[in-house]
C-alpha cells in the first residue's frame, strides 16, 4: 500500500513539472522539496552503502518522479556526503549546495 503522503509528494511534485522543464533551477520548489525529503537518512548512523540505498528506496515511492529522483541522487550524493563530513548539519545541506534559499 503506498502511504497517502507519499501520493501527496508524488501528484505536487508531478503538477510543478508540468509547468516547467524537467531541468528545474537549482532553488526551485521541487529541487528544494527532493532534496529535503532525500537528506534525511543523512541524519541517521548509517554506512554510506546503507544511506544511499535508503534514498534510493524513497525514490521508488515517489511515482512518476522516480526517474528525477534517482537521477538527483546520483548528481548530487557524493557532494551531500561531503557537506556533512566537513560538519554541516544534515538538515542544513540543502540550502548550503542551494536548492532551497537560505531562511
Amino acid at each position: 500500500m503506498v502511504c497517502p503522503s507519499s501520493v501527496v509528494l508524488s501528484l505536487v511534485f508531478t503538477i510543478l513539472l508540468a509547468s516547467s522543464s524537467l531541468h528545474c533551477e537549482a532553488t526551485s520548489v521541487v529541487t528544494c522539496m527532493l532534496c529535503t525529503v532525500l537528506s534525511e537518512p543523512l541524519e541517521k548512523e548509517m554506512t554510506p552503502t546503507a544511506t544511499v540505498n535508503a534514498m534510493f528506496k524513497k525514490c521508488d515511492k515517489m511515482g512518476l518522479m522516480e526517474p528525477v529522483c534517482v537521477q538527483f541522487v546520483s548528481e548530487n550524493v557524493k557532494e551531500m556526503f561531503q557537506r556533512v563530513r566537513q560538519g554541516i548539519p544534515s538538515n542544513s545541506v540543502c540550502q548550503t549546495m542551494q536548492f532551497c534559499d537560505l531562511q
